[in-house]
This record gives structure tokens, C-alpha cells and sequence, in this order.
């Protein structure tokens, strides 16, 4: 069920970034973490210059509140406000870095809190 829990959260934020985005997932210590990162395309010497990278952190916790949602409406309640709080936070990052290449810059990580999935 967890790994449908990730292609169903990849479904839903997959949206809110850029088109070109590079989206990956796996586990650690039973947390879901989602990497997101995308070219920036704003260096003309570095053209192919990959953004600073986001790392979506939902514990375990989160997850098993989610899963032992049995109401369907609960459940897309949670959805909406897990998509809403991504575009926030998206909205305030700033994905450009000035490390040079071949060093690859700090990740942002976004800790998913369990209030999400309280609604």
C-alpha cells in the first residue's frame, strides 16, 4: 500500500512544478522522500545547470495517518491541502545556487507535518 501512497502523492505534485522537472522517490527509515529538482535554464554558460534540489520529507507517521484515513472525502481533503502546501512552499524558493559545477548544491528539504492529514 505505501507504494501506492507514493505514485499517488508523485501523481499529485508532479503539476506543480516545472514540466522538465526530474522527480524521484524512495523510502528511508520507512519516510517517503521525494527529490524534485529541474534545469534552470538562466546560465548561458552552464546550460544544462540543474536547480538547487527539494527534498519532500513525509514521515512515516504522516503516512500511516493517511493510509487509516477511511473516508474517501477525508482522504482528497488531505490531498488538496498536501498539493497546496507544496505550491507555498514553492512558491517562496528559490531554486538558483552559485556552486560551481560539478558540486552539488545544499538540498531544501519540506517536512510534510501530520496537521495535513487532520483536516
Amino acid at each position: 500500500m505505501e507504494n501506492g501512497f507514493a505514485q499517488r502523492i508523485l501523481k499529485l505534485l508532479r503539476g506543480r512544478f516545472p514540466h522538465d522537472s526530474r522527480i524521484n522517490h524512495s523510502y528511508r527509515d520507512n519516510d517517503l522522500e521525494i527529490g524534485v529538482s529541474w534545469p534552470l535554464h538562466t546560465d548561458p554558460d552552464r546550460p544544462n545547470k540543474e536547480s538547487r534540489t527539494v527534498i519532500i520529507k513525509i514521515p512515516r507517521e504522516v503516512i500511516g495517518d493517511y493510509l487509516n484515513v477511511p473516508d474517501p472525502k477525508t482522504r482528497r481533503s488531505a490531498e488538496r491541502q498536501m498539493v497546496v502546501y507544496v505550491g507555498n512552499k514553492l512558491k517562496t524558493f528559490n531554486p538558483e545556487h552559485n556552486e560551481p559545477l560539478g558540486k552539488t548544491p545544499t538540498p531544501e528539504i519540506w517536512l510534510v507535518p501530520s496537521q495535513l492529514f487532520h483536516p
